[in-house]
């Protein structure tokens, strides 16, 4: 159960980190910068481990003489991000024919902002179904705390 829920909860973490990874790089080009000047301001700006294993894998993928699509195509892979592997297909798209990709990555970061904001909704409607009880146990406890003193006044006046 713990691994489980460890698994989950870096899944968790890998998914906005890619949701936010794609977003930088989005914002990059709205600068008028290069596909790979963008990836390398996202990479700059993220900070945290899963941004560090982004930034070894794309660092180290031009001098194993593979593309930056590809490298970001088997991370993709690697931990399940179908949005990364939308996001390498636009920069491939982008490398071999020259097509701008501004509009596409826009499209994809919306997106998954849009997931993100869902998946988010969805912890607190959860988080918030597990405090009913304790909510409604609570306001129970103060009645009976508050009103006691007022039930043992009463029960004098009347029994004594």
């Amino acid at each position: 159960s713990d691994t489980a829920s460890l698994v989950a909860r870096r899944r968790r973490e890998f998914r906005r980190t890619t949701t936010d990874f794609v977003q930088l790089v989005a914002v990059g080009l709205t600068t008028d910068q290069s596909v790979e000047e963008a990836v390398q301001f996202a990479l700059g700006v993220g900070d945290s481990d899963l941004f560090d294993l982004l930034r070894d894998e794309l660092a180290t993928a031009p001098l194993r003489g593979v593309p930056l699509w590809e490298a970001i195509d088997h991370l993709g892979r690697t931990f399940d991000q179908r949005e990364l592997c939308e996001f390498a297909g636009s920069i491939e798209r982008q490398g071999l024919q020259g097509v701008s990709i501004t509009d596409t990555v826009n499209s994809l970061a919306t997106a998954m902002r849009a997931k993100a904001l869902d998946e988010l909704e969805r912890d607190a409607d959860r988080a918030n179904a597990n405090l009913a009880g304790p909510t409604i146990g609570f306001v129970v406890a103060t009645i009976v705390f508050l009103a006691f003193p007022l039930a043992v006044r009463i029960g004098e006046a009347f029994g004594g």
